[in-house]
């Protein structure tokens, strides 16, 4: 019931990296019929995957880790020729009587037009030169964080010691 019914892709993958079960949603972003799917690794069907999407199905393989908010960006025979943005998350499905890591689930989230619409976004911004997150990236070295903007001291309580992060930056 949930593979039919979930708005994501969602997808199980044996321990060699091969579709196992698909459901309609994740088909409908490859572009592909669900059968088309069953027997073939994620990246004979959408090829840009592998060099990111191989060493972190190995990870979950091996170690049994969790990965979330993984962003790819690709084409699928839905729309060739037109780069599009998912973000997943992996997990390890286990064997229920042993424990041990039986192959992979993802779950997939399409967010190709939110990205496109960051991007213009962030274009505009830099193009009218306004003190937006490009224009602060640019002035910024490579491994250096920046502090916020305050314009008012009661911004600063509690916090003078902590460095800014980008939501979504990593630790």
């Amino acid at each position: 019931m949930l593979y039919r019914s979930a708005p994501l892709g969602l997808a199980q993958f044996d321990r060699r990296m091969r579709f196992v079960r698909v459901n309609e949603a994740l088909a409908e972003i490859n572009g592909l019929p669900v059968e088309a799917h069953l027997g073939r690794l994620a990246w004979d069907l959408v090829p840009d995957l592998q060099s990111a999407a191989e060493p972190l199905f190995r990870r979950v393989l091996d170690q049994g880790e969790t990965i979330t908010g993984i962003e790819f960006t690709g084409q699928t025979a839905k729309a060739p020729g037109v780069q599009r943005d998912w973000v997943e998350q992996f997990y390890p499905l286990r064997d229920p009587e042993t424990q041990e890591v039986a192959g992979v689930g993802i779950v997939c989230e399409e967010v190709t037009e939110r990205k496109r619409a960051e991007r213009t976004r962030e274009l505009a911004a830099a193009r009218a030169g306004s003190p937006g997150e490009e224009s602060v990236r640019h002035r910024q070295r490579p491994g250096q964080l920046q502090r916020p903007r305050r314009d008012h001291p009661a911004d600063d309580a509690g916090h003078a010691d902590r460095p800014h992060r980008r939501p979504g930056a990593g630790a």
